[in-house]
């Protein structure tokens, strides 16, 4: 059935979340919980075994929680179910409605109230008794009195104002939904046009301003919108381009520099690192002729040699930032090292043994197998060996 059909559907009798057991606020995925537990317990292949009258009832019960599951999840119920939450809510004021008036109401109205209600019950039991007394007659007999009038008019009254506040209420959640999207929105789109600049103190000559950050950028990569300095050091700065386009040319411009960084960020930045770890697969290919020794390589030495050049670099600027931040406070820093003191891969012995092992991971685990042959068992050296 089309969606265009679902605005002549109607809400099941039952309450339908009573029906299934869950609760006005539950999820999509709950609902379907609930239905899939009941529908194993109550579907009529597993009532065979009942008396008949039991197998009628667990049927109504399975026939039950497939109308109130329709009625939340599927599509052509969209109408019917808007109007039924509005019910709902409607319902819901009126009643907090009523337990408000019957706090705040005197001893007098209770008992007009009261009397009242016992006026209604007799005339009822008159009118099963004397069903020969046609209803004009008996309206004839029993006028409406002042009081009864007043009920009515502050019933349909109630009613009203809760159907009002039961609107607001929806359409203040619909514009909170529609306010939430566009933010979210925004800031995706923000992600795209951000960058963020990180730098070392001690190598650059002059620490940079906004101003000169925004000018040496736009000059180089595009327009831009607004330059932040950020951090407790003062080493850091996030940039908003005009145009998404000269995110990328910035976080090139500077992979490869020593005194400034420039990295993605948000969304977009969890992107980049999906791809990089993905690239990271291959090691990168040279033209033919320009082959050095570490362009032969295999994949894992070239991994372990990016990664020890990714953790020297984030090592010496971090050293840098730590022995600024103590010479600012007028204590003399011990010394720091600037670069890691053995390289990678290490330097092998030049014997026949060693030349023969084409590659740096094979000469270090032949290294690690003499040096603790004497103190390692051979089946742990075996298990040591990268596979």
């Amino acid at each position: 059935m089309s969606s265009a059909s679902g605005s002549h559907q109607k809400a099941p009798e039952k309450d339908p979340y009573h029906v299934l057991g869950v609760a006005v606020a539950a999820t999509d995925e709950e609902i379907k919980k609930a239905y899939r537990k009941l529908a194993l317990k109550l579907h009529p292949d597993k009532q065979q075994q009942l008396p008949e009258k039991e197998r009628d009832a667990t049927a109504a019960r399975f026939h039950d929680i497939q109308q109130a599951r329709a009625f939340l999840l599927e599509d052509e119920f969209r109408t019917a179910r808007s109007k039924y939450q509005v019910q709902r809510v409607s319902q819901k004021v009126r009643q907090q409605a009523d337990q408000a008036r019957e706090k705040g109401m005197s001893d007098r109205r209770k008992r007009m109230r009261e009397e009242l209600k016992q006026q209604e019950e007799l005339a009822n039991k008159r009118s099963s008794t004397k069903n020969i007394i046609g209803r004009d007659a008996r309206k004839r007999q029993r006028p409406p009195n002042d009081l009864e009038k007043l009920r009515r008019q502050g019933q349909e009254m109630r009613e009203a104002y809760a159907d009002r506040a039961a609107e607001a209420s929806a359409d203040q959640h619909e514009a909170a939904v529609a306010a939430t999207n566009v933010t979210n929105a925004k800031k995706t789109c923000l992600d795209e046009r951000q960058v963020r600049l990180k730098w070392s103190r001690k190598r650059m000559q002059t620490s940079p301003s906004e101003h000169s950050l925004a000018t040496q950028l736009a000059a180089a990569f595009g327009s831009v919108e607004r330059v932040e300095l950020i951090g407790s050091k003062g080493n850091a700065a996030l940039v908003t381009f005009a145009d998404a386009a000269s995110v990328t040319p910035c976080v090139q411009a500077y992979s490869d520099s020593d005194e400034m960084r420039a990295s993605f960020t948000g969304q977009r930045k969890e992107r980049e690192e999906a791809k990089e770890a993905a690239a990271d697969n291959e090691p990168p290919r040279r033209p033919v002729g320009t082959e050095r020794a570490r362009d032969v390589e295999d994949v894992n030495d070239w991994k372990l040699r990016q990664a020890a050049e990714r953790k020297r670099l984030l090592y010496e600027m971090e050293q840098e930032d730590t022995a600024g931040s103590v010479a600012k406070k007028g204590v003399l820093p011990k010394k720091v090292r600037t670069s890691l003191s053995r390289p990678f891969p290490p330097p092998f012995p030049l014997t026949e043994e060693y030349q023969s092992l084409p590659t740096p991971l094979e000469k270090l685990e032949h290294a690690e197998s003499v040096l603790f042959k004497a103190i390692v068992p051979p089946d742990t050296l075996l298990r040591m060996r990268i596979k």
